[in-house]
């Protein structure tokens, strides 16, 4: 059995390096399992005092040292791919758009990144001694191997004191539709002066938009310099900046160069919801919850309750399927997520999210709606129905919550999860210790490296991290989750549900659970044994997924929600049919 000085010692190791995380994990299920069997919580003596001083250590050293630091928190948020390499050549920083672009490790050389000699060939001259003296700022171009793309690199030389020598920023961005319309109201630009800025933005030399426009190069020129006075800058360089800034704000609109296939714009980092999406609702008691309504107009309802991790983000394939099945997509915050206030002081935060979700959905008139959720999420979707029944049509669960009822559930359940799920049952103190250290994780090394962390162990979920799409959402998400600290991860996990196997029983609704056949945590032996004692589920095993199973196989999702529509319409007409016959 690990010893009390072996906890506190891992605690203060981890607060003096956030990657040990894992290895904290490790050390503490033995503990944790000990703690579900005798159900006396593993509280050492003076663990609290050792957890608040190892927090106070984690919030020092995550805003002091930026010798590992990899997401700057400035740019955490950012859609445009930014890295900064050291003199010889290897990679010092990156965030999250340019791991999710390049899936580039620290310490590896810039011949790493998927260029054309030529570009790599750029870039080493630009660390040179005489590159740097020459110019302070240089733009290249490049023609990325892995798709054939042609992205235009600006290369920034850092000052001395700084470890790295260049950041170079590409534009991975496509044009979107509206942002010509938006260019040229904004500018007063002429719809030539433009298209040749989207042509720019998209990588193309003066000499390829004169030959695709059927123009000279001199009268290219002069449209450009109208261009540039037009919007106030001074260089093609700075217009670029100038615009990637402003076609991030469109990221999930369609592209205006048909020659970029659906699988390569999604690759983009597109996520679902856009701003346009996002509202605010007045409760009333005056508090805010932000919501986000995207997909079909005047479809049929899903809500989408969130989890703990990624917020309501979707990836744009997901969004734009729903959309052509005709599924409208509201998707509501909780507390600390976005612009949502706070819940009152003591109250219970499954129950008042059913409130604010009810009350959501009769100011919008939303009836027949049938809920989707993963995770944490599904245990706040319960909660939902159960408060009003008669407003839903059922639940669909991708890789869903479900009760734990001793050890040996605990034991199905991947190390990550299983310190979760026994710090919210026995230690709050030991709970907000462990948002602290993931928190301070994503700050330091993004998104990605986090969950290849909880997720390293297991192939299937691995898998999807490389998926441009998928992680584009989780990026957005995490990004979302990280906006107010740990306050919207620690708060959704603070009040464990409330007798989570009977709600399962009680549910007078039908019920759609996908459990992946990777699933890590064990799900489908506890799903059966819900259906053993009678509740109305309905399991799918979906091949190839994991516990990622919602970005993985998005339409086998959409599939169980429609499945769930069609069942209450062909419950409707029987009814009907009886009633007329009486």
């Amino acid at each position: 059995m690990v010893t009390d000085s072996e906890i506190i010692d891992s605690v203060y190791a981890v607060s003096l390096d956030p990657e040990r995380y894992d290895d904290l994990v490790k050390i503490w299920v033995d503990r944790i399992s000990v703690s579900f069997d005798t159900n006396q919580g593993f509280n050492p003596p003076e663990l609290d005092s050792h957890l608040q001083r190892a927090m106070e250590m984690i919030v020092l050293l995550s805003t002091s040292r930026t010798d590992k630091s990899v997401v700057n928190a400035g740019d955490r948020g950012s859609n445009q791919p930014s890295m900064s390499f050291d003199s010889r050549g290897n990679l010092q920083r990156i965030n999250s758009a340019a791991q999710t672009s390049y899936a580039l490790s620290l310490g590896q050389a810039l011949e790493e990144l998927p260029f054309d000699g030529l570009a790599h060939r750029d870039l080493r001259a630009a660390l040179s001694g005489k590159a740097r003296r020459e110019a302070q700022n240089t733009l290249l171009r490049a023609i990325r191997t892995d798709n054939g793309l042609t992205v235009l690199m600006t290369v920034t030389h850092l000052p001395d004191a700084d470890p790295a020598t260049i950041t170079l920023e590409t534009t991975e961005l496509v044009w979107p539709e509206r942002l010509t319309g938006v260019m040229q109201e904004s500018f007063g630009l002429t719809s030539a002066e433009a298209d040749i800025g989207r042509l720019l933005v998209t990588g193309a030399s003066v000499a390829e938009i004169a030959a695709g426009r059927s123009r000279a190069v001199d009268t290219v020129r002069t449209q450009l310099r109208s261009l540039f006075s037009k919007t106030s800058t001074n260089s093609q360089t700075e217009f670029v900046r100038m615009a990637v800034g402003l076609a991030a704000l469109y990221p999930s609109e369609p592209v205006a160069n048909d020659n970029l296939t659906t699988a390569k714009v999604h690759s983009l980092n597109s996520a679902f919801p856009a701003q346009d999406h996002k509202h605010i609702i007045q409760l009333p008691d005056g508090r805010r919850m932000e919501y986000a309504l995207f997909g079909a107009k005047q479809g049929r309802t899903c809500l989408y309750v969130h989890d703990a991790m990624f917020g309501n983000a979707w990836s744009a394939q997901m969004a734009e399927e729903a959309t052509r099945r005709g599924l409208t997509i509201v998707a509501p915050l909780r507390a600390y997520w976005g612009a949502t206030d706070p819940y009152p002081d003591k109250c219970h935060v499954h129950d008042q999210f059913a409130e604010d979700v009810n009350v959501l959905l009769q100011r919008l008139e939303l009836n027949n709606v049938v809920t989707i959720s993963r995770t944490i999420g599904s245990a706040y979707a319960y909660r939902i129905v159960s408060e009003a029944p008669e407003r839903f049509a059922g639940l669909v669960g991708a890789a869903p919550g479900l009760p734990i009822d001793g050890r040996r559930d605990l034991d199905r359940m991947m190390p990550h999860q299983k310190f979760l799920s026994g710090s919210i049952r026995h230690n709050k103190t030991v709970l907000k210790f462990l948002t602290n250290a993931i928190e301070a994780v994503y700050t330091r090394y993004g998104a990605k490296a986090l969950l290849r962390m909880v997720y390293r162990s297991y192939p299937t979920d691995l898998a999807v991290l490389e998926d441009p799409a998928a992680m584009a959402a989780m990026n957005a998400g995490t990004a979302q989750a990280a906006e107010q600290g740990i306050k919207a991860f620690f708060n959704d996990f603070k009040d464990p549900p409330k007798d989570s196997w009977g709600a399962h029983l009680a549910l007078t609704l039908p019920m759609r659970v996908l459990i992946g056949d990777h699933d890590p945590n064990g799900r489908l032996a506890r799903v059966q044994e819900l259906i053993d004692n009678g509740a109305d589920i309905t399991v799918t095993q979906v091949p190839g997924a994991g516990d990622l199973l919602l970005y993985s196989a998005y339409s086998a999702v959409l599939d169980a929600a429609e499945l769930l529509f069609e069942q209450q319409k062909s419950a409707g007409a029987s009814l009907h049919k009886n009633s007329n016959r009486r």
